[in-house]
């Protein structure tokens, strides 16, 4: 059974199941139909041809499985409707069939012990219901009318006689295939079954011993014997399945297609004349030994070029060719494997654009107005302050430049909503790199002159690539319905007069939620990474406003305010030569910090009024739960700047994993509150209460305050951790130095 599901039915037939269902795609495309048609015809040949060679009963029929699957193939490379049609009738009558066989070789196996064909022989005596089976079975094989096989032989020999090209090829294949498929049946039937062992002498050999006597041959149990008859039974006449079966994966292949139609006869025509050459050309062939001694002699001969031998070197010239590749595509340094990658996308990309992209013309290019000049000049001017500069302030100060004039530019061209988030993650960036700037190497040179032209080099030509594709799509003016669907239907249907808010916590909230998971999973990932080697938390004792360490603080009055409690933990260490980890350092005490500290104390409130601000109002003008947290976790990062991070994860309350959690299961709640109110997932639903500058209530705002969550925990978690992370040895010295002046070397 195990051999009759793998070689004849299911598993076998998965890639020509492949090829009929991409028919349809690659049906007309040169490559496709002759690649099928070759190397189908070929695989025809050599299995058939090595099928008849064989003597285990096994053996014989999955190599005769291998020639039919290619003779399918054929058929489908061909393409016309009656080639299908033929490939179609061939695969379901092989199933039937070669599971029937295959069925009696392990039945025979299981009750002799052994499969060899040169020890059977006369077996219908003692398994006479095995042997009609196998009977049944071998009639299809053979292609004997009225089985199943005869229909597909006939269908087969049809559609090579009525193709226009390489009509002689195809039909050369078909002859050869379906011949070793009659010397097949003889093989596995006739010789066990019906044959006598003098009958075989020649084939016999010395080294092989007598055959079986026949009185030593167990009766066969009924399990073994009825799913072999059932299946021979069922491929005597497949016509009576046609309307069931072939019809639908016909049409499935060939949708309009005519009806399919299966008629047992045609006629006396050049189909059944070739049919009847088959049947005796394939019982000559079982008949001549000596011609099938000499081919299995020049088969073991031919055995180190074998196909088994040529794909095994194949397969080992493929796993070292991918492991030479991987080495030299994706090395371990992260440089090389991004300069690679720029190489093959800007020389892929050009070429495509030579080819086949029409860009503007300069005169469309230079039609702006003097103004809209100032931006991309500044965008110049920083990337040259980043390049040259030799320090890390400066440069993280270039970046927020070009950050903050892509934003300017979205103002300019009618995008709020963009500009107001790029704002607010480029000054959150800047809080990022404040507090890893401490954590770095000195600068120093890493690469040779050489190696710094060819990136300048690569990067210019990256750079070029990617400014052609935006060149290039301001020419497509490709017109889009979505535009006007949502224009007319933003109020209409999700209550509010942002498009872009609207977009994506109603129109495309399944989308806002699965880049809210890939948020969440992000910031999971980095905390864990920035986590590696740290000692466990150390525990803290939380003043009214400021945090203390316990092991060193002991009992610290409680402070006034703020600005008392650093007051309070910088005397403190000082007096004790201590120095903490996550406190503020002693010198903060000085007047600078003070001003530090009071103006954050009076910006804190603004900030995160401004942040429920624009996620109250995200629905109906600029804003949303997106930028509102990206405020709000701008203003706690700078608290944590100011005071400490105990300080900050204090005022937060909540640890930023649980913003996380909330967040998300707001917005999964927001969505199914929709599903139970009559509509689908995330659909919007409102109630009847409005609020003065909020609009009407509904899901879509629970949602939003869920992106604000997530948003809020995504950023501080991150902050937190860099801030608190230890400074490793050899990183952030003199780091000071390098970052006030601008002496030493710069970094490659």
């Amino acid at each position: 059974p195990v051999s009759a599901y793998l070689h004849s039915a299911t598993m076998v037939k998965a890639g020509v199941f492949l090829a009929a269902r991409l028919q349809p795609l690659g049906s007309g495309i040169s490559v496709w139909d002759n690649g099928l048609l070759f190397f189908g015809a070929l695989t025809a040949i050599v299995g058939g041809v090595v099928a008849i060679s064989e003597r285990d009963l096994k053996r014989i029929l999955a190599y005769s499985t291998v020639s039919s699957l290619g003779l399918m193939l054929m058929l489908l490379g061909i393409g016309t409707p009656l080639a299908v049609k033929s490939a179609l009738l061939l695969l379901f009558c092989h199933s039937l069939y070669k599971a029937a066989l295959f069925m009696v070789a392990g039945a025979i196996d299981a009750q002799l012990r052994t499969r060899d064909i040169r020890r059977l022989g006369g077996l219908a005596a003692t398994m006479p219901v095995l042997a009609f089976a196998a009977a049944l079975a071998a009639l299809s094989q053979a292609g004997v009318p009225p089985a199943g096989g005869f229909l597909a032989k006939e269908l087969t020999y049809e559609t090579a006689l009525d193709v226009s090209g390489s009509k002689w090829f195809i039909l050369a294949a078909a002859f050869i295939a379906n011949v070793t498929y009659v010397a097949v049946a003889g093989l596995v039937v006739v010789r066990p079954f019906f044959a006598t062992h003098q009958n075989f002498r020649r084939d016999t050999g010395s080294t092989v011993d007598a055959a079986l006597p026949l009185k030593e041959v167990p009766r066969l149990r009924l399990r073994l014997v009825m799913p072999s008859v059932l299946l021979g039974v069922i491929g005597l006449a497949p016509t009576l399945l046609g309307k069931s079966l072939f019809a639908p994966a016909y049409t499935a292949i060939l949708p309009g297609a005519e009806p399919l139609k299966l008629k047992l006869w045609h006629g006396f025509n050049l189909p059944l004349l070739m049919s009847l050459l088959t049947i005796v050309a394939g019982i000559g062939v079982v008949l001549a030994q000596r011609p099938r001694r000499l081919l299995r002699l020049a088969m073991r001969e031919a055995a180190p070029v074998s196909p088994t031998r040529i794909y095994g070197h194949c397969l080992a010239g493929l796993k070292s060719f991918a492991a030479w590749q991987t080495r030299w595509v994706q090395p371990n340094q992260l440089k090389r494997g991004i300069l690679i990658l720029l190489v093959a996308f800007s020389a892929l990309v050009a070429y495509d654009f030579y080819d086949h992209v029409t860009v503007p013309s300069l005169g469309e290019l230079l039609d702006i107005r003097l103004y809209e000049l100032f931006v991309p000049a500044l965008i110049v001017v920083a990337i040259g302050l980043i390049v040259t500069s030799n320090s890390r302030m400066a440069a993280v100060c270039g970046l927020g430049v070009i950050g903050y004039a892509i934003a300017i530019l979205f103002v300019m061209y009618g995008a709020p909503d963009l500009a107001m988030t790029q704002f607010s993650i480029e000054t959150l960036t800047v809080v990022l790199f404040v507090f890893v700037l401490a954590r770095l190497p000195r600068f120093a040179k890493l690469s040779s002159m050489q190696a710094r032209r060819r990136d300048i080099g690569v990067s210019i030509a990256g750079g070029a690539v990617m400014s052609a594709i935006a060149w290039a799509a301001t020419a497509a003016h490709v017109p889009s319905r979505l535009s006007d669907f949502f224009a007319q239907n933003s109020l209409v249907q999700a209550k509010g007069r942002n498009l872009v808010n609207v977009i994506l916590v109603d129109f495309r909230g399944l989308d806002t939620l699965g880049e809210l998971v890939v948020l969440s999973v992000a910031a999971i990932g980095v905390f864990a990474l920035l986590r590696i080697g740290r000692e466990p938390d150390n525990q803290y004792r939380i003043t009214r406003d400021g945090v203390a360490n316990a092991h060193d603080v002991g009992d610290l009055p409680l402070a006034e305010n703020a600005t008392g409690a650093v007051d309070q933990l910088s005397k403190h260490f000082e007096a004790g030569n201590h120095t903490p980890t996550c406190e503020v350092p002693a010198n903060r005490s000085n007047g600078s910090f003070r001003l530090l500290s009071s103006a954050t104390n009076y910006m804190l409130p603004l900030l995160f009024l401004f942040a429920i601000f624009l996620l109250l109002r995200g629905h109906n003008e600029p804003g949303g739960g997106f930028v509102g947290g990206l405020v709000a976790a701008a203003a706690f990062a700078l608290y944590a700047m100011t005071f400490g991070v105990p300080a900050a994860r204090h005022l937060q309350g909540w640890p930023p994993r649980l913003y996380l959690a909330t967040g998300l299961g707001l917005a999964v709640v927001a969505g199914l509150l929709g599903a139970i109110a009559g509509g689908s997932f995330l659909k919007g639903t409102w109630t009847s209460l409005s609020l003065p500058a909020i609009g009407k209530l509904g899901t879509p705002l629970l949602f939003d305050v869920g992106v604000c969550l997530v948003v809020i925990g995504m950023a501080t978690m991150i902050v937190y951790e860099l801030a608190d992370s230890p400074i490793r040895s050899g990183a952030g010295q003199g780091s000071s130095q390098d970052d006030s002046t601008n002496d030493g070397p710069r970094a490659s």
